[in-house]
């Protein structure tokens, strides 16, 4: 992943994910914002999940606008309603970012270093990190890297208004990047950094309203649009933090409902093939995690064992990738061979009934 001035920090060694040196430039246009009375008539009705957002910029794609202003957590001022997110508003966020902001300390000094700890100790996810070596596989991967104040003050935000997505986003990320070293994919440095970009692509929750994140009964249909508008809303403060990252990329677009035809930003260092075989294993990490985890607005977590069994029936429809799911049924079952769990016909455990906007 690039540095501020937009050199590398490291590179793959033997054929996993490559970063280079410089970021690829930045297509330039008019980005106008889109009218008062259009941005009214979006707030009133936001398109649905995967629906075409009917807001073309000038240069024929779809650069979806910000239904609200954005300001970090001390309350700098970072984007305006109506305001879309482009490749012209990620490289303002990026210039605009100061000094203070930008300050770093290593993860493994922060508080959300001890969270993690917390998680991987969880019986909750002790399926996957039953052992300690694994645990510590994930702690010693990722003490050290370096965590921006802006991106610390966002964490411990989100830490506070919703402490199950702070998990989730946590264990999402070791687990992806438990399945990326069993893959061989990608050098220990180029992990941890997607391992950071997979933990931190949550932040924009904080602006989803409370009452969503805290709801006790499973959201309605504009509710759950609402609880989307976060990937955006995450893009362009991590935009603040990292420029054009692969952290801004994930958080505009790790929802399989994100609007398909969304804009969203070129990942620096990666092609767009590495990019996809990134995102195969944490659709499955997030997919798992997010099935077993506990949220107010849930009736029922699933089973680890209904939660295999649904990630296997949805590689045998196409829905997950094959290799990443029998990776996943490695590391939670030993007892019994990978191939018999992926052919399965026959549900084994538990899983609730069909809550979709319990997400």
């Amino acid at each position: 992943m690039a540095g501020g001035d937009g050199s590398a920090k490291g590179k793959s060694k033997g054929g996993g994910f490559r970063v280079v040196a410089r970021r690829p430039p930045i297509k330039r246009v008019a980005f106008a914002k889109v009218t008062p009375q259009e941005l009214a008539q979006l707030q009133k009705t936001r398109p649905s999940a995967g629906a075409r957002s009917q807001t073309n910029a000038p240069d024929g794609r779809e650069y979806e606008p910000l239904h609200q202003e954005i300001k970090t957590i001390e309350g700098a001022p970072l984007a305006e309603a109506g305001e879309r997110f482009s490749p012209e508003l990620i490289e303002r966020l990026w210039k605009s970012r100061t000094g203070v902001e930008g300050l770093e300390t290593a993860l493994g000094k922060t508080k959300h270093f001890e969270e993690l700890q917390k998680y991987l100790a969880s019986p909750l996810h002790s399926a996957v990190f039953t052992k300690t070596k694994r645990q510590y596989e994930i702690m010693n991967a990722v003490r050290n890297l370096r965590l921006p104040r802006l991106l610390h003050v966002e964490l411990q935000a989100l830490l506070a208004a919703a402490p199950w997505a702070h998990e989730q986003a946590f264990i999402s990320a070791s687990i992806t990047a438990l399945l990326l070293a069993r893959a061989g994919v990608g050098s220990a440095s180029d992990i941890a950094q997607v391992w950071l970009a997979c933990a931190i692509r949550d932040v924009g929750l904080t602006r989803v309203p409370v009452q969503i994140l805290r709801s006790q009964k499973k959201l309605t249909a504009s509710q759950f649009n609402e609880y989307l508008a976060h990937e955006l809303y995450s893009g362009v403060i991590l935009a603040r933090s990292l420029g054009p990252s692969l952290a801004v990329r994930i958080a505009t677009g790790h929802h399989r409902a994100s609007p398909h035809n969304r804009w969203r930003p070129d990942v620096p260092g990666y092609s767009e093939a590495e990019f996809a075989a990134l995102h195969t294993f944490l659709a499955v990490a997030d997919a798992y995690t997010g099935m077993i985890g506990t949220r107010t607005f849930r009736s029922a977590a699933y089973s680890v064992r209904g939660a295999l069994d649904t990630l296997i029936s949805g590689a045998r429809a196409g829905w997950h990738d094959v290799k990443a799911v029998a990776l996943l049924v490695s590391l939670v079952r030993k007892d019994e061979s990978v191939d018999n769990l992926r052919v399965s016909q026959k549900r084994r455990g538990d899983v609730p009934d069909e809550n979709y906007f319990g997400i």
